[in-house]
């Protein structure tokens, strides 16, 4: 580890702030320097060439205890890893937009992966070796951008998941900041590009850093909170969420559809405040009478709700998709396509984050019709749930309704699953796997709701091998 004294580190940021180059081409061999201030572990300096620095802080985005989901041809593994260890690494330049792990190794040298700005993003190769000063090659790579449309879709009511619960129309006052805690789902096309769990859950980590540091630009600012990371390595589990044209290509909405209907049976996506999937397949979306390519689907003001995932197209290892990312959390937080429906005062090629078109040449900044729109959602009781981040993995998972064996006290089962009605109670099992729950006071509008039975529960009694799985009764795998 190396000290400097403090007049150094003061040239060092007058270099930063003076003299920030453009990066050279693509693929050029950097050999990137880490100053660390003495007593300070939180702020670094990091010199990537002569010319270009970043001033690093300490950067979180993982809740305390994150759920790690394994999912294979054998069986679903699923197990809490501490967020902030895979954390202690993570650092930001909220300036430049960078979003990096700074992993230290011997003789003071460091490995640096992630991404250095909008443009760029930076990775250890072990080619040449190091430098004569012991430092570590790094690759300097472009970031892809694809040329493509961005799209979204009108919210439907659904008698489904959280959106169920019934709002007032008064406006909240806007909050100081505000928290969305987001499921990263990795499809099987995009977890087969990743060699190691940890490589996946960092690249997750690094991804969703880079798309938080861009909502923080808002007014109040926003932040990203990942709460669980699903690698899918198996067609049949991806099916259930998943509709394909083809082996390579996605159907937009009907995946949305899918994903919403997944997530309900999966109590930690059910609880998060968005879905991002990030897809290494193309993308189609049925536009009137046509079928058209977009590099991400949404649907608008759905955070918090039923239909809150997102599809993001993403080339694994190159956050190609972080501006996808953000302009599709725009329309989950109610903003529509820059020169469209109530953001028609803004220019839809104003070149801002929610134009329709990628490739704006303002595509990490919010338009003022934007950041009207998404402090209209946030003054909406249904977006009361990104007011709180409180996130506890351990509360209320489905399973913990099962009493001894894989019978369920129907009773119990939907009053913890609506937890914000009072005397709720089971009306009947409409199908095996699906139960009837009375919310309450009949009087009311919504007098019941459908759920289904928490993975596992047996369903058939005559053949034991039969268990619900996502509101399906079939053969459990062995």
């Amino acid at each position: 580890m190396k000290f400097i004294p403090v007049v150094k580190i003061v040239c060092i940021i007058l270099i930063y702030a003076r003299s920030q180059e453009k990066l050279v081409a693509s693929g050029t061999i950097v050999h990137p320097q880490v100053f660390e201030n003495r007593g300070s572990n939180s702020e670094k300096v990091l010199v990537i060439r002569e010319g270009h620095s970043l001033k690093l802080q300490k950067a979180s985005v993982l809740v305390d205890r994150v759920l790690f989901r394994d999912v294979t041809d054998t069986g679903v593994i699923d197990r809490y890893i501490d967020g902030r260890y895979y954390e202690r690494h993570l650092y930001k330049d909220s300036e430049n937009e960078a979003s990096l792990l700074v992993q230290p190794q011997a003789d003071g040298d460091y490995h640096i992966v992630g991404t250095i700005n909008g443009t760029h993003s930076i990775e250890p190769v072990s080619i040449r070796g190091r430098s004569l000063s012991g430092r570590t090659p790094h690759k300097l790579s472009a970031i892809p951008m694809y040329r493509g449309n961005h799209d979204s879709i009108r919210t439907r009511r659904s008698k489904y998941g959280r959106s169920i619960v019934r709002y007032n129309n008064a406006k909240l006052d806007l909050p100081r900041n505000f928290t969305i805690e987001t499921f990263f789902l990795s499809d099987v096309y995009h977890t087969q590009n990743f060699t190691t769990e940890t490589d996946l859950i960092n690249y997750a980590i690094l991804f969703m850093l880079a798309v938080g540091l861009r909502l923080q630009q808002l007014n109040p600012p926003g932040f990203i909170a990942v709460t669980g990371v699903q690698a899918t390595r198996t067609l049949q589990e991806e099916n259930l969420y998943v509709s394909l044209l083809n082996r390579n290509v996605i159907l937009g909405s009907e995946t949305l559809d899918l994903l919403a209907r997944y997530a309900i049976f999966n109590y930690p996506m059910l609880r998060s405040d968005a879905i991002i999937l990030a897809t290494g397949r193309l993308l189609l979306k049925e536009s009137g009478k046509e079928i058209v390519d977009a590099l991400g689907l949404a649907h608008i003001g759905a955070a918090c709700g039923h239909h809150k995932g997102a599809i993001v197209r993403d080339e694994p290892h190159t956050y190609s998709g972080v501006s996808t990312a953000i302009h599709e959390f725009g329309h989950l937080l109610g903003c529509n396509h820059d020169g469209e429906e109530d953001s028609a005062l803004c220019q839809k090629n104003g070149g801002y984050i929610m134009q329709p078109r990628a490739m704006g040449n303002k595509r990490y900044k919010f338009s003022t019709c934007s950041q009207i729109a998404i402090n209209k959602f946030l003054r909406l009781q249904k977006s009361s749930c990104l007011r709180s981040y409180d996130y506890n993995p351990k509360s209320i998972l489905p399973n913990d309704t099962l009493t001894t064996g894989p019978v369920i006290d129907g009773n119990n089962f939907c009053a913890r699953y609506f937890p914000n009605y009072k005397n709720v109670s089971l009306s009947k099992a409409t199908e095996n796997c699906i139960f009837r729950c009375n919310l309450g006071n009949p009087t009311d509008s919504i007098q019941h709701a459908d759920v289904f039975a928490p993975d596992g529960t047996r369903c058939d009694t005559e053949d034991v091998r039969k268990k619900c799985k996502y509101g399906f009764c079939m053969p459990s795998r062995q």
